[in-house]
């Protein structure tokens, strides 16, 4: 079996999660990652090179444990706890540029997160120029597809 990358095993360990549930639907879901995926399923040599004896769950909550990671609601959460951000919302809310959005809209929603990039934009240049680590985004990226 040719060297495989960490997204190529995660890719079979999903697939692996997803099999331990049953059932015709998941099958169907199943037989049609593959596809896209481009992988097949796994010889029994193969699943034993690429199954762990902990569950992708238990992997997924320890893996969020060790980094701190935060959901995308909890990130913004605590993003808006800090009086810079808070500064920066209520200016741009006083030159109108949550005019015509109710809080919570798609819309709204769509101009928050530019307000986030660009406030993370911002203090990490900062941080860089004063030689200072930059701080960590608050939340993860998403996880581009495979080409």
């Amino acid at each position: 079996m040719a060297s495989l990358t960490a997204e190529d095993r995660l890719d079979y360990a999903v697939l692996a999660h997803l099999r331990a549930k049953g059932g015709d639907d998941v099958e169907k879901a199943i037989a049609l990652l593959e596809g896209a995926l481009r992988v097949g399923r796994p010889s029994a040599a193969e699943r034993k090179a690429l199954e762990y004896p902990t569950s992708l769950s238990e992997i997924f909550g320890a893996g969020v444990e060790a980094t701190g990671a935060k959901t995308k609601a909890e990130a913004q959460e605590e993003l808006k706890q800090d009086p810079l951000f808070q500064t920066l919302l209520k200016n741009l809310a006083g030159r109108g540029f949550f005019n015509n959005v109710e809080e919570g809209s798609p819309e709204y929603e769509e101009r928050f997160e530019k307000v986030i990039k660009q406030y993370e934009k911002r203090r990490a240049a900062s941080a860089e120029a004063k030689g200072d680590v930059a701080p960590a985004a608050p939340a993860a990226p998403a996880a581009e597809a495979k080409g």
